[in-house]
């Protein structure tokens, strides 16, 4: 596909945000979005500190309660605004799809085949904070590759985590899904990888 225009983009899909789906793992309900994001909020907390002590990202004063942190790139200016629920993540869909859009969060197709969030002079927590909104909100946020010619697209998608990312953040992971669950997800995680490309004719 050498005419083929490339794009990378995250996809935000809030409609994933506003139903708690309860899941079964070995006969055990876990509520997916409330349960995880409470036991998620002192890690994503963690990975904002390290981006405002190591990276030179900026704290922006909480305008309300509903906010657990809201920090922005010193030179670009881009935002990162988490709430305290992510139910609201769902209410505030404008505001959040331009956050995740915008570029804050960059895409690329590593050579090893996998879509991340990376790239030059983009920090680990950065992209952390991505993959675990990924796990504690499934379905929500999508790494997105179409290759666009004159006839059609091929797309290919990413909505859970790099399996060597999982791994590497085990320790957090099983604190707060569970390892049962955490096992769950990580074959979820490999199970999709390398993905079907999906083809849609224009």
């Amino acid at each position: 596909m050498s005419d083929a225009i490339r794009d990378l983009y995250v996809r935000f899909r809030p409609a994933y945000a506003q139903r708690n789906a309860p899941m079964s793992f070995d006969g055990k309900p876990f509520e997916f979005r409330t349960k995880a994001y409470a036991s998620a909020t002192p890690v994503l907390v963690h990975l904002k500190t390290t981006l405002v002590e190591k990276h030179g990202w900026k704290e922006v004063e909480k305008q309300r309660d509903t906010i657990l942190f809201h920090i922005q790139h010193p030179r670009t200016k881009a935002s990162i605004i988490l709430p305290t629920s992510p139910f609201t993540f769902a209410t505030e869909k404008d505001k959040y799809r331009e956050m995740f859009t915008a570029g804050a969060f960059k895409t690329i197709y590593d050579p090893s085949g996998e879509l991340l969030i990376g790239g030059p002079g983009v920090p680990g927590a950065l992209s952390s904070i991505f993959y675990l909104l990924q796990l504690v909100i499934p379905g929500m946020l999508g790494l997105m590759l179409d290759d666009n010619t004159a006839s059609d697209t091929t797309r290919v998608s990413r909505y859970l985590p790099p399996l060597w990312w999982m791994a590497e953040n085990e320790h957090d992971l099983t604190h707060i899904f569970g390892a049962i669950p955490l096992v769950a997800l990580q074959h979820a995680a490999g199970s999709y990888w390398p993905p079907t490309p999906e083809r849609i004719l224009l």
